[in-house]
């Protein structure tokens, strides 16, 4: 079997060299612990409790961290490390059973769902990453992708902040490979590219999917090839962990997934990888599937042209210099700028619509507005008391309550203001099929730019002026 190692033969270890932290076991019946990429690692053991411990293990509390680790003449060595996600005592007649599961420190980034966007479009994507990992327990992680800037909009909705990282990640054919020997919070963004390691193989199986690399080349990595698709699965005593990478037959292959594990009845500890080229190992793009036909609310930050800047009501705060321009859907607007143009103010209220699992398709509309009142009543309205209403026997035009126009249905115009100026380039004429009313409280004055004038007073006097009067 071709190997390509030249070093010292490994010893397989034996499952009484392995313990575990926490518990005092008298002795482990079986183990399993598997890691892949994007996935938590996990960690599912069986051992045989003392009888004086029996009730004392089951009170273990929540995220309680456990280490398994192999002690033997040539010292101590970490095999996994993480934080007990279930246990259970079982009563088997002569002994009690502990049987536990655990997962990797990245699962605390995998428990709340949460809402927020990122709209600075000039924040690095590692910026963006590391101020989501940042809190978590002895948060580190590297990153082997470019450190551009993002240059679009992202918005975590109802996502953790594990799974909306790895929708990220693979906006660059990326993904997530959780360390299991460290305690926190630790993984790699990317293929890591570390020190090449020696594997002696003991046994392995080659395959190639050609569904896999055709679905990869024509939807997200075209520069991929065939060779990237050979996968092997290989059993060896060493331990590697993900992302490790080997030479075998003469190429560099990386660990994308990986089982230790000691069966019942089986006294040693085997290892299997799945070894696969670094162009294997890249991602298919995720989306957010939460984020499809839904609107958020926000208020209006800043106004440009058919572009908004928009404070989501999802997030805390949000720096108008910082913010995304959304382009804002207005009413019958058109491609040569002609049709309605309603654009809102400073403070408005608007949702922000997506209509698709693409933030790049999200787009500013108008807010609904909570008015309560006659439903057949229509508005338009701006924020300094402008108002056009629709009513069922009229149409009532407003400037800010100081001037109305009011055209009812029956056919009457009236119009109301401080004062009413009528105005035309060549006439003006106003005839009536029945009479024509004209009043005043004070007077009522009619002139001419030539001179001609007829004055009527408030005392019932007629006064007519011009260079030639005549009275018939």
């Amino acid at each position: 079997m071709e190997n390509n190692y030249d070093g010292e033969k490994t010893e397989p270890i034996d499952y009484r060299e392995i313990k575990i932290s926490t518990f005092d076991l008298e002795a482990i019946k079986s183990f399993r612990i598997e890691s892949s990429i994007n996935n938590h690692s996990t960690l599912e053991l069986v051992g045989i409790l003392p009888e004086d411990r029996k009730d004392h293990d089951i009170s273990t509390s929540y995220n309680t961290p456990i280490e398994v680790y192999c002690e033997n003449d040539q010292g101590h060595k970490t095999i996994y490390i993480g934080i007990i996600t279930e246990i259970k005592v079982k009563n088997c007649a002569e002994y009690y059973e502990l049987h536990i599961k655990a997962k990797s420190y990245t699962y605390l980034m995998d428990i709340k769902k949460k809402s927020r966007s990122f709209q600075n479009t000039d924040m690095k994507i590692i910026n963006l990453i590391s101020a989501i990992t940042r809190p978590y327990y002895k948060a580190v992680f590297n990153y082997y992708i470019d450190n551009a800037p993002t240059n679009r909009l992202w918005v975590q909705y109802n996502e953790t902040d594990w799974e909306f990282i790895k929708r990220v990640a693979s906006y660059y054919n990326a993904g997530l490979f959780p360390n299991n020997t460290l305690e926190g919070v630790h993984y790699f963004v990317d293929t890591p590219e570390l020190e090449s390691k020696n594997l002696e193989i003991n046994e392995y199986v080659a395959s190639k999917s050609f569904e896999d690399y055709e679905d990869m080349k024509e939807n997200d990595t075209p520069d991929l090839s065939e060779i990237d698709y050979i996968t092997y699965r290989v059993k060896s005593y060493e331990l590697l962990e993900l992302g490790d990478n080997i030479t075998f037959k003469e190429q560099v292959f990386y660990v994308s997934k990986l089982i230790y594990e000691i069966i019942e009845n089986n006294s040693i500890l085997e290892n299997t990888y799945i070894l696969q080229p670094k162009g294997g190992q890249k991602q298919k793009r995720l989306y957010g599937d939460n984020l499809s036909g839904i609107s958020l609310k926000g208020s209006v930050l800043e106004v440009t042209g058919d572009k908004i800047k928009v404070k989501l009501d999802i997030d805390k705060d949000q720096d108008a210099s910082e913010a995304y321009w959304f382009t804002y859907s207005t009413l019958s607007a058109s491609t040569d700028g002609s049709g309605w143009y309603f654009m809102p103010e400073v403070n408005d209220r608007v949702r922000i619509y997506f209509p698709t699992n693409d933030e790049d398709d999200a787009f500013a509309i108008s807010c609904i507005q909570q008015i309560k009142g006659d439903p057949a009543v229509k508005y338009i309205s701006t924020i300094y008391g402008n108002k056009v209403v629709f009513g069922s026997d009229s149409v009532t035009i407003t400037a800010d309550n100081n001037a109305t126009i009011v055209l009812g249905k029956n056919g009457g115009i009236s119009i109301n203001g401080g004062s009413i100026s009528l105005n035309a380039s060549e006439a003006i004429n106003i005839r009536a099929e029945d009479s024509v009313v004209i009043s005043g409280k004070s007077n009522v004055e009619i002139s001419c730019d030539k001179g001609g004038k007829t004055i009527l007073d408030g005392g019932g006097n007629i006064e007519l002026k011009g260079t030639k009067v005549r009275i018939n």
